[in-house]
């Protein structure tokens, strides 16, 4: 059954959907575009051609095109060579894709006054984004999972689809006869999550048919711990910090020993996020490597590179 999250959407919003042609997406527009008349908010789509697949990349973003325009929808697309991207950055195809698409729904919402992006991430994905988050080390923040909600550069990131089984969104777009674009690169175990989400979760499935359940409320309970340990952090911050510009923070090192490992990790990450405005890149690992190494100053460099220092 379809878990669509309406309460996320107000009439006043102005709604940019994140629309790549996969099922997802396609399913989550559609019901955009039903709540939308009766709510009466703005809705635009907005897609990315990425790159990956020269052969196939064109076709997804002309399907996106004329669904938007069977919607009556504006329609927003930018073209990004995500293999260079990721060439130039040292990054995975999948983070450099993740990256690219992130900056162009920014730039989309600001150019354009849109103050909530949809994306179509679903249960599924949440389960996945944990397991793989545990097996790389990960802090409670992390796995938490996705967030339904959130706030970044100041628009909301919403997920109605978070809590629906990508079964129900299958046998939604079917029984509604939403045509959607299949992304061949899914099959392909070469990348980490393909390989989780084909091999791994399928075998998780035969042991317990409820771990997607079991996983959510781990993430809940791991979000509310976060939360508060968060809180504590961040009023340990000010005493800890002894000189913050944009582009440099030193903190006070006996300080920092002082505090509980748990907060002194919060406290660092906190110190990057204000500079850099958010965690992405920001392993548990580094934090580990700033403390146990001794330092103290977090700085960036003319390119936005984050560099640390005694």
């Amino acid at each position: 059954m379809i878990n669509f999250q309406q309460k996320l959407f107000s009439a006043s919003d102005r709604v940019l959907a994140a629309v790549s042609g996969g099922a997802d997406s396609v399913v989550m527009l559609d019901l955009l575009a039903a709540l939308r008349q009766r709510l009466g908010f703005t809705l635009a789509v907005a897609h990315l051609e990425h790159q990956i697949r020269q052969a196939t990349a064109r076709r997804d973003a002309e399907f996106v095109e004329n669904l938007a325009a069977r919607y009556r929808l504006p329609f927003h697309l930018a073209v990004k060579n995500v293999p260079q991207l990721a060439g130039q950055e040292g990054l995975s195809l999948e983070d450099a894709g993740r990256r690219a698409r992130y900056e162009f729904f920014f730039q989309e919402a600001r150019l354009h006054n849109y103050n909530v992006i949809a994306l179509a991430h679903h249960l599924d994905d949440q389960a996945e984004t944990i397991i793989f988050r545990l097996l790389r080390g990960a802090a409670a923040r992390g796995l938490s999972g996705i967030a339904e909600e959130r706030i970044e550069q100041g628009l909301r990131i919403v997920r109605p689809l978070l809590g629906t089984e990508k079964q129900a969104i299958l046998a939604y777009a079917q029984k509604n006869a939403l045509a959607f674009q299949e992304d061949e690169t899914n099959q392909d175990t070469a990348y980490t999550r393909n390989k989780l989400r084909r091999e791994i979760l399928p075998l998780l499935k035969e042991i317990n048919p409820s771990y997607q359940e079991g996983l959510r409320r781990t993430a809940d309970i791991l979000r509310d711990d976060d939360d508060y340990l968060e809180q504590a952090a961040r009023q340990i911050y000010a005493d800890v910090v002894l000189a913050e510009t944009p582009e440099r923070i030193k903190l006070d090192a006996v300080a920092l020993r002082g505090c509980h490992r748990a907060l002194a990790r919060r406290v660092v990450r906190l110190a990057v996020e204000r500079l850099t405005g958010a965690l992405n890149d920001v392993s548990l690992l580094f934090v580990e490597n700033f403390l146990d190494n001794g330092l103290t100053a977090l700085s960036l460099d003319d390119r936005g590179k984050l560099l640390v220092s005694k």
